[in-house]
C-alpha cells in the first residue's frame, strides 16, 4: 500500500510471447475494494525479438 504523498517501487516480472512485435503493457490505479482512478494509467512498450 502507498499512501498519499508517499512513493512506492514495484517490480513485475513479464513472460514474452512466442511471437515478435511490439506489445503494450498497461498498468492502472486502482483503490482495492472501491474503485479505479480516473487516471489514465501508465504503460511501457515491450519488443520481442
Amino acid at each position: 500500500m502507498v499512501v498519499s504523498g508517499e512513493t512506492g517501487r514495484f517490480s513485475f516480472t513479464v513472460k514474452a510471447p512466442t511471437t515478435p512485435g511490439t506489445y503494450r503493457e498497461y498498468f492502472q490505479l486502482v483503490i482495492d475494494g472501491v474503485q479505479w482512478l480516473d487516471d489514465v494509467g501508465l504503460y511501457w512498450d515491450i519488443t520481442v525479438q
